[in-house]
């Protein structure tokens, strides 16, 4: 082809390219005719196939019911009579206006009617309030196209007229989208307008030479060819493995089957940008749709951080002249799947969508399904396959003028959307309509407007910077330099305000544990006494001293009395490995450690053995320590998993403690003559999130006893006999004892925290359906970030709610940062970045990491904030929401465990050559492959790794596999491995023989259909290789056999043969 001629064609739009292949065409030869029968039953188009299929799955949808409006004003009174007789004229001429759908056998078939009854309902609103007209008539337009059509019924079409004054009038074409698609409801008005101005009757059309049962013939012909097998292999180029779904941030959670409730939003881009849009265009010899398409995908790209986006394209598929005046379902939707580097150039990207877009353009007539079938991507009702977004570009007038007729399209919301979203971009004149359905139970409609205002941003950032690498690009304008000070404290150590409660209530209980009860006056004389013998005890170098004990209300006077002694507290898990606690004695330079008898000889420095030296710690005085506590003064350390393997050691002070305590106790709202109950241990946030609070405002602390906390049956009478007002827990933790008889006792009168893990909606409906009025308040921060640093008081939810984090504390401020520390635009994902008095002074004897992830370096405050590994977003009510771990690090059962530093270890056994932990129901598994021919025991595994890691961190199930699966792109398969359920699941697969004869009816089904021997009862339906036409024929016969009315739906929720038996 001439470059010239070759440059002018890719410069058309899709729509210019519809009429030149129109004009034009490819067909030389005369095409071949569908023989014709005497029953007139023949087969369908792989299109209609996939309309079939799809209305069956979902039988109870709207979803392909497909509604065109126009409003018709004439300059004489409207001759509707005429317009109905047009209408029965085409009918007449186009054999799939008479045309209904069969299934026999598992196949499906279409069967052609000699006449088709056809009825005009007629709505009246002339007399119509006139300021109320439009909205009725959008109202009408709604509820017709929410009416079903099932793909059963006959005739799959209807017409309405709107009468709204004697000369203006509102035509409803809904049909079917079995035999229907917009091209033919653009060739049906045009028909019909033309009859309508046809002042001589006719009492028929001239008969059509090619139907759409030929186009069925030709396709069926065309599948079996040369041409069909290029098509696929050039498609499939561009697909060079299964797209992963996209990952946009969702405002509800995703439903566990696609729910096609939707709503619709729009914007216009004016004449002066489009103008640009197009200049832009003309001066990179490109057309408007790849540039629209790029931006879109370059926003997607923003949203989602996906280095690949798929994004499917409807096509027309009316390549073949002799077709493009046929009334059918033509149209076909191919995914344009492209790679993108945030250091590439727009440019860059910009060619890259025009070479794939311009392939799928050549290949349109490839039918979707057949892709499906060589691709073979997971089967999911969650998922549609291999796209979640449609972008559909249209370059059609909005406004005809025909004689003495003015005809407009009429757009109607119809609450659904057949994708997560789906944006139409319409030319019309010298504007551009943007159209943007979205799926209501997945995003909220601020979301979606913000969205379509940073895509009419990037546009204009585009085509000024289309040589600036996509990492720049914006999406809207500039963060501004945020003003921020260093945020003042009136500091006074919580000692201060603890020993100001003592002598204003001396007689208040301040701790409570089992049966005894402890006030103010005496736990603080206590911890005075146990203060003085440290200091004693202490020499010069000492400034960390570690409390080794078990849970007892001495761990609470130790941490007071080493505090007034001016030192820091180490807590020790004494039930953990003892190399572990070797390990962070060392790290932590501690010289002296508060102890018993029955643990000391685990140690080997100097030690406090509290129940052999109460007699002498008595005699010490019983007064206030004369020392002055520093705001920057060490706190505490608390040591959390690291990624090496080894723990880390979090190093905090008194004035973030304080300023903890003041701002959270605020957010609680609860009286001074409160109780709380700690559940947790104090080598945990968790454990500590209650102490200082507690007694720096004069409430009672219940530390409940270990025995009660391992005993949901104990803890739940227990906090029945003696109920608080507020207790933090674990959700997990909380969840299982709520199981429990009696469980619910467990709630606090007042206040229930929630923290170390992600809330679901689910643990607070079931809360709330027995306390409604409990408040509850989800609780997160890591413990460089002193205990917890945001929180969200969670009002009402729903089942698909998603349970912010909420919003930062006094004196802090959060930030949502890329990988370079940029700040991300609301609503987009990037790293949890936190700021102010919070963040803790760094790691103990670790410079290196510290500098690491305490970054000073961040461009808009000038202060040390905590980097957190945490992925979040600011969701459109200004609240933090958390997204998970970046590297893979999590909490279980409130501690936090790094799946790295597991795979690391395991990695380290001798025969084992891949590994990957996963979290599934909050428990750790591990899934092993070894060397051909070593025998590996999880056992054996498991004892290597108890010795070395902490109890909460060696996983709960090891799993031997063969190998790691992993995907196309190199990626662990982490579904795969998630479906495994051990060495039991891999061996009932391989005997997975019928136990009864329901299953060995559907195996032989299955075994007859698919064309496979030695099936499984355990084998996925789709892994083996069964697609959408094999499970309507599977379908189909069951419910033959069995008298059953099973939906093709069933099979997707039961996959396998003993499932579905």
């Amino acid at each position: 082809m001439d470059e010239k001629l070759k440059n002018k064609i890719n410069q058309l739009s899709p729509s210019q390219l519809k009429e030149l292949m129109k004009k034009l065409g490819k067909s030389k030869k005369e095409l071949p005719l569908m023989q014709r029968n005497e029953s007139e039953e023949y087969p369908v188009s792989s299109a209609q196939r996939r309309m079939w299929f799809i209305s069956k799955l979902n039988p109870d949808s709207f979803l392909y019911t497909n509604p065109i409006a126009i409003k018709i004003s004439s300059k004489s009174e409207l001759d509707i009579e005429k317009y109905f007789s047009g209408i029965k004229l085409i009918a007449q001429q186009h054999e799939i206006l008479r045309t209904s759908f069969f299934s026999k056998k598992g196949k499906v078939f279409q069967k052609i009617h000699p006449t088709v009854p056809i009825q005009l309902n007629k709505i009246d609103l002339r007399d119509f309030d006139p300021n109320k007209k439009e909205k009725e008539v959008l109202e009408i337009l709604k509820r017709d196209g929410q009416k079903i059509i099932d793909v059963e019924d006959y005739p799959l079409f209807r017409f309405t007229q709107i009468s709204i004054s004697n000369n203006e009038s509102v035509i409803i074409y809904t049909s079917h989208h079995i035999i229907s698609d917009a091209w033919s409801s653009t060739q049906m008005f045009r028909t019909l307008h033309g009859l309508t101005l046809n002042n001589q009757a006719i009492e028929r059309l001239p008969e059509l030479k090619y139907q759409y049962i030929d186009y069925v013939l030709w396709e069926n012909t065309w599948l079996k060819g040369e041409g069909y097998q290029k098509a696929l292999s050039e498609v499939m180029e561009t697909i060079p493995y299964e797209p992963e779904p996209i990952d946009l941030p969702l405002d509800f959670k995703r439903p566990n089957m696609i729910n096609y409730e939707g709503a619709l939003e729009k914007t216009i881009l004016n004449s002066k940008l489009v103008t640009q849009l197009k200049q832009y265009c003309k001066n990179k010899n490109l057309n408007l749709f790849h540039l629209l398409l790029a931006t879109f995908n370059i926003l997607l790209h923003k949203y989602s951080q996906s280095s690949e986006v798929s994004v499917g394209i409807p096509l027309a598929n009316r390549k073949i002249k002799e077709f493009q005046e046929t009334i059918g379902m033509f149209l076909n939707t191919l995914p344009l799947v492209t790679s993108i580097s945030p250091e590439q150039t727009f440019f860059e990207y910009l060619l890259q969508v025009k070479t794939i877009g311009e392939k799928l353009v050549t290949h349109q007539d490839l039918p979707f399904d057949k892709l499906i079938d060589e691709i073979n991507p997971e089967r999911s009702l969650v998922y549609s396959p291999l796209f979640q977004v449609l972008f559909v570009y249209q370059n059609i007038p909005q406004i005809y003028e025909m004689e003495n007729l003015r005809i407009a399209p009429v757009k109607s919301d119809y609450n659904i959307s057949k994708y997560d979203l789906d944006l139409w971009v319409e030319e019309v004149g010298e504007e551009i309509f943007l159209s943007l359905t979205y799926q209501t139970k997945l995003f909220k409609k601020e979301a979606i407007q913000l969205f379509l205002n940073r895509y009419e941003f990037l546009l204009k950032e585009v085509i000024t910077n289309s040589d600036k690498v996509i990492s720049e690009l914006k999406i809207e304008k500039a963060t501004k330099n945020i003003a921020y000070l260093k945020y003042k404290l009136e500091y006074k150590s919580y000692l201060e305000s603890f020993e100001e409660k003592v002598i204003a209530n001396p007689k208040a209980i301040a701790l409570i544990h089992g049966i005894k009860k402890t006030t103010y006056q005496v736990l603080n004389e206590k911890a005075n006494q146990l203060a003085h013998h440290i200091i004693s005890r202490k020499t010069g170098n000492d400034k960390i001293v570690a409390i080794a004990l078990k849970r007892s209300e001495n761990q609470i006077i130790s941490i007071l009395a080493i505090h007034k002694a001016g030192l820091a507290y180490l807590p020790i898990d004494i039930e953990q490995p003892e190399t572990y606690i070797k390990y962070i004695i060392e790290d932590s330079n501690v010289n002296l450690i508060i102890t018993d008898s029955k643990h000391k000889s685990a140690f080997e420095h100097s030690t406090i053995i509290l129940d052999k030296i109460e007699e002498d710690i008595d005699a010490y005085s019983s007064n206030n320590p004369d020392l002055q506590i520093e705001h920057e003064q060490l706190a505490y350390i608390m040591y959390t998993s690291g990624s090496t393997g080894k723990p880390k050691g979090v190093k905090i002070s008194h004035l973030q403690l304080v300023n903890y305590s003041t701002s959270i106790w605020k957010r609680l709202s609860l009286s001074e003559d409160s109780s709380f109950a700690s559940v947790s241990a104090l080598t945990t946030d968790l454990g500590n999130t209650q102490i200082f609070p507690v007694f720096m405002h004069g409430a009672s602390l219940n530390f409940i006893k270990s025995d009660l906390i391992t005993n949901s049956t104990w803890l739940s009478n227990y906090l029945e006999m003696n109920p608080v007002d507020c207790i933090k827990m674990v959700p997990s933790h909380l969840s299982t004892l709520l199981k429990t008889e009696n469980g619910f006792n467990i709630l606090p009168k007042n206040l229930l925290i929630l923290g170390g893990e992600k809330v679901n909606s689910e643990l607070i409906i079931k809360i709330r359906n027995k306390r409604p009025n409990l408040r509850i308040i989800n609780h997160y921060g890591p413990t460089e970030t002193t205990i917890g640093i945001i929180t969200h008081e969670i009002k009402e939810v729903q089942e698909n709610s998603i349970i912010p984090i909420g919003k930062v504390l006094d004196n802090n401020c959060v930030f949502i940062v890329d990988k370079n520390s940029r700040i991300v635009p609301d609503g987009i994902k990037g790293e949890i970045l936190i700021c102010g008095n919070n963040v803790g002074l760094g790691y103990q004897n670790n410079k290196a990491l510290t500098n690491k992830q305490f970054d000073q370096s961040f461009e808009h405050i000038n202060d040390r904030c905590y980097k957190t590994g945490d992925l979040g977003r600011k969701n459109v009510d200004g609240d933090i929401e958390f997204l998970g771990r970046i590297d893979r690090q999590i909490k279980v059962r409130g501690y936090r465990v790094e799946i790295d530093a597991i795979e690391s270890l395991i990695l380290k056994y001798e025969g084992i050559i891949g590994c990957r932990v996963l979290i599934k129901s909050n428990s750790i598994i591990a899934y092993v492959a070894g060397n051909k021919g070593t025998m590996i025991k999880p056992n054996d595994i498991q004892n290597f790794l108890i010795g070395a890691l902490p109890s909460y961190m060696v996983p709960d199930q090891i799993v031997i596999v063969d190998q790691i699966p992993r995907l196309g792109n190199g990626k662990v398969n982490e579904k795969q491995l998630l479906l495994i359920n051990g060495q039991k699941q891999e061996a009932v697969s391989k005997h997975g023989k019928p136990r009864d004869e329901i299953e060995l009816f559907i195996l032989q089904i299955w075994q007859g259909i698919l064309k496979l021997k030695n099936l499984s009862i355990n084998d996925d339906f789709f892994n083996i290789g069964g697609n959408s036409l094999a499970a309507i024929e599977i379908i189909e016969i069951i419910n033959r056999q069995f008298s059953t009315n099973l939906s093709i739906a069933v099979l997707y929720h039961n996959k396998t043969v003993a499932q579905l038996a």
